[in-house]
């Protein structure tokens, strides 16, 4: 039986920055619901069932690699670290809802592009780096831990102030600093 070549032309169709991409050179597919999330040279898009694209254009980050995706979580690897935020908010381009993670958080080398990362069953991710495998377990409860502190003392020019109950060390304080 003959193939009809139409119908194989038909079967593929190509989407280009002419489409909605933000760049023709395509780094990583990921499929999502009936769509799939696009990493190009130069940003994050969404392809969804019926091929439309979306670019996501609040993502801060140019330079990604890859996204993983655990659950709700999408976890971005890119040249400046990871970026971890809902999965929901990443495709309906929420600005800002994310937590970043780099050298100044404790990440202790950078991510390989062009690399299979990996994800177990107990949400670890396995992330490929410059000086061998990152193992990263995201801890949502200690994400969200905040640091709470108090002064109940200020020292000025060797006088200790103590704080009190009626707050009496601020109004000295003010007293002094008119002084100085």
């Amino acid at each position: 039986e003959a193939i009809n070549s139409k119908k194989v032309i038909d079967a593929f169709k190509k989407y280009t920055v002419n489409n909605g991409l933000s760049s023709d050179v395509i780094l990583r597919m990921i499929p999502y619901e009936d769509g799939c999330f696009v990493v190009t040279s130069n940003a994050l898009c969404y392809i969804d069932a019926d091929g439309n694209i979306k670019r996501l254009n609040n993502f801060p980050y140019f330079n990604n690699y890859d996204i993983i995706i655990n659950e709700d979580k999408a976890y971005i690897t890119c040249s400046a670290g990871m970026y971890v935020m809902e999965v929901e908010a990443l495709l309906n381009d929420v600005e800002n809802e994310y937590t970043f993670y780099g050298a100044n958080e404790g990440l202790v080398s950078g991510f390989t592009a062009n690399s299979w990362n990996y994800c177990d069953d107990d949400g670890s991710l396995l992330l490929c780096s410059n000086s061998g495998v990152i193992l990263f377990e995201y801890n949502e409860k200690e994400q969200k831990t905040t640091v709470k502190y108090g002064i109940d003392m200020v020292d000025c020019d060797g006088v200790k102030l103590w704080m009190t109950p009626d707050n009496q060390f601020m109004h000295q304080l003010e007293i002094m600093l008119t002084k100085m």
